[in-house]
């Protein structure tokens, strides 16, 4: 990853008892993730060939220094290099699967859990993306077949993953249109 964010100036958006994607910590941590795309010159564009960043390979996230350091700044992964560098692979496996730049999808795990692959919010969304369960089962229903799904690791990334970029082509491209619709379901649409 080629930034570093700092997880106070990017709060999680669980982290408040104000209701509703309305509240300002969400609209920081909205910012937080539209910042980051510009700030790592990366653009996400539709392509023939899919979404993602205008570099062509990258090399795996579980050898970056970067990467690691940010992952290290997260409670979940504080202490223990190897699930560090086992979840930086997952992250990039997903967002390339999916043709997504892997620093759009380390930054909205950030804002949305911290990392915590039990995160569970006051809706009932679950895991590291943060995922309601109707919306899992709508993107991937071979999947996700009931909620605790959500808590694996691997498949909350790619249901994460592959429902981002599901709301990029929807949005045409255009990234604040696609976190918007992630943050409010399918009533943004």
């Amino acid at each position: 990853m080629s930034t570093v964010l700092d997880p106070p100036s990017c709060p999680r958006s669980g982290s408040s008892r104000t209701p509703g994607w309305r509240h300002p910590w969400v609209a920081a941590g909205l910012a937080c993730l539209v910042i980051l795309a510009a700030a790592a010159d990366r653009s996400v564009a539709l392509r023939s060939s899919g979404i993602g960043s205008r570099e062509a390979e990258r090399q795996p996230a579980g050898d970056d220094s970067v990467t690691d350091q940010f992952l290290q700044q997260f409670q979940p992964l504080r202490e223990n290099t190897t699930r560090r560098r086992v979840m930086a692979a997952e992250v990039v496996a997903a967002a390339t699967e999916n043709r997504l730049d892997s620093d759009l999808l380390f930054a909205l795990i950030a804002v949305e859990s911290g990392f915590d692959r039990t995160a569970v919010s006051r809706k009932g969304a679950r895991g590291l993306g943060q995922i309601m369960f109707p919306t899992a089962r709508a993107v991937a229903p071979m999947l996700v077949r009931e909620p605790r799904d959500l808590y694996d690791t691997r498949r909350n990334l790619a249901v994460t993953a592959q429902y981002l970029r599901e709301l990029l082509l929807a949005g045409g491209g255009d990234l604040r249109v696609a976190l918007t619709m992630y943050h409010t379901g399918p009533r943004a649409r």
